[in-house]
């Protein structure tokens, strides 16, 4: 009973009398039940552990596109900084600070096919502890604009940095300083082995690990000559962001942010710029927006999805309960041709028990037959062993054994030995093949009341079958011995043998 509760694995029948049902569960299949739970439990802690802590990687789907639309981000004062760097340090760090040796002027450039606008803007000290000593620019007066690229309305918005030597003029830098310093020493400066422009670029971008937005600056680096204007395109690829989060409703957060920059140098002489172009500085960078778009997807696990990883598992052990359930139906089957041959077929579910017991008896009794023959057979040998045996004890004890008993014995020794004689050598290697057949088990000794001669032929029983009938039939043997004792009353068919066993039976009882 208490296996149909804890297997799940039983099998359940009806015998369509109403909603009443009965399960069969068995040993295998409760210790099958019993690893499945206990395994789907144990992966259930484990998958809960690690969705609880953040474990459970996110579906996360990545693309490149080229975009032929608009595409933007927001302006804001940390989105560049820059500074001019002499080795490790700022310029300001290792000149006289009395003195200004270079300018920088910044610019929103608004380009459509109808206007070109250029906003100036505002260069400030940057506030963000990453910008540290760098230069920002302050886009509070563009508050309405973005940087953006509409390549299919040929629009778009770059922002220029221009740096400018403190003496130097042209059509953007029309005015100079009063505190500038000599232009050999400015010079100089610019022509340092490790003078170099530093541009950083503002990043961002979602950290899966720890469901954060991260923000980080990409570093651009630009090495002066005097008498050179570099241009310095950086191309920033912007990144869409998406992410799906929550225990069960998930809601989207979307942000875009550029993510990478690709830098272009070009160098052109100062003074051909100068004169041709109008544009004397030493370095003009221009940040714009590339037509290369990232998308980014990602979606956290819910826990119905967790859950499901944890049903999957189960079904999958479930399908190992295919034995568990051909053991029940076995079960059940042989339970119920039991029922069926007890209630319906009384009879033969009686004669198969019978037939079994018969089986069981016609084997013990073949093996007691065997045993039989093998003393017959051996018995000589048991004859002789014996004889030592009581030799011994009479010379041990000295004990006279009366006359009567040994004669008794020795009558015993000559019966099995009159058998051996009368017997030829293959006569008696025959009796090792001789035995009793199935009909003769199913004579009933207690109720025989014929001779064994005319059952022998009903029931086909050999000679051999036939003699044993009477040794182990009581009646039968009373029977024949009135036979015996009446022939020589009626001399009848009297032979020498007959005559010798009935002078012993004389001897015997009259003595």
């Amino acid at each position: 009973m208490i296996f149909s509760k804890l297997d799940f694995f039983s099998s359940q029948f009806s015998f369509n009398t109403g909603n009443h049902q009965a399960k069969r569960g068995t040993l295998f299949g409760t210790l099958l039940s019993f690893i499945v739970f206990t395994t789907t439990i144990v992966y259930f802690v484990y998958i809960f552990t690690q969705y609880i802590t953040n474990q459970i990687d996110p579906i996360f789907r990545s693309q490149s596109l080229i975009s032929q639309g608009l595409i933007q981000t927001g302006l804001s004062s940390d989105l560049i900084g820059f500074r001019f760097e002499y080795g490790s340090s700022s310029y300001e760090e290792l000149y006289p600070k009395n003195y200004t040796y270079l300018v920088f002027l910044a610019y929103l450039q608004y380009t459509t096919p109808d206007i070109n606008i250029l906003i100036p803007l505002n260069v400030i000290n940057c506030t963000n502890p990453d910008l540290e000593g760098f230069k920002c620019l302050d886009f509070s007066n563009v508050k309405n604009y973005t940087l953006f690229l509409d390549t299919d309305k040929n629009m778009k918005s770059t922002v220029q940095v221009q740096t400018y030597g403190c003496r130097d003029i042209d059509t953007l830098k029309t005015t100079v300083p009063d505190n500038c310093a000599d232009q050999s020493l400015i010079d100089n400066m610019i022509n340092g082995i490790n003078s170099i422009l530093r541009f950083k670029i503002q990043t961002s971008q979602y950290n899966t690990a720890t469901q954060r937005k991260e923000v980080n600056y990409r570093n651009s680096y630009v090495y002066t000559v005097a008498n050179q204007q570099i241009v310095t395109q950086l191309k920033t690829q912007i990144q869409n962001t998406s992410i799906k989060s929550g225990l069960i409703v998930q809601s989207q957060t979307n942000f875009t942010s550029p993510i990478q920059c690709n830098q272009q140098d070009q160098s052109i002489d100062r003074n051909y710029a100068l004169v041709n172009i109008g544009a004397g500085s030493y370095n003009m960078m221009i940040l714009l927006v590339d037509e290369i778009v990232q998308h980014i997807q990602i979606q956290y696990p819910t826990l119905p999805q967790v859950l499901a990883l944890v049903s999957s598992i189960f079904t999958l052990l479930m399908m190992i309960g295919f034995f568990g359930r051909m053991v029940s139906q076995k079960s059940i089957q042989q339970d119920l041709l039991k029922l069926f041959l007890k209630n319906i077929y009384q009879d033969n579910y009686l004669g198969m028990l019978k037939k079994a017991n018969n089986n069981i008896k016609q084997q013990q009794n073949q093996q007691s037959t065997q045993i039989n023959k093998n003393n017959l057979v051996g018995g000589e040998q048991k004859q002789t062993k014996q004889r030592q045996v009581d030799k011994q004890q009479e010379i041990e004890q000295q004990v006279y054994v009366p006359t009567f008993q040994n004669k008794q014995k020795k009558l015993l020794d000559l019966e099995q030995l009159t058998i051996l004689m009368l017997l030829k050598k293959d006569q008696l290697a025959a009796l090792h093949l001789v035995g009793c057949s199935s009909s003769y088990f199913d004579i009933d000794l207690n109720n025989i009341k014929s001779d064994t001669d005319g059952q022998g032929q009903k029931q086909n029983l050999s000679y051999y079958e036939q003699q044993l009938t009477i040794l182990q039939s009581e009646q039968l043997q009373n029977q024949y011995i009135q036979d015996f004792l009446s022939k020589f009353s009626d001399n009848q068919n009297v032979n020498e043998i007959d005559i010798r066993i009935q002078s012993s039976i004389q001897k015997c009882h009259l003595n």
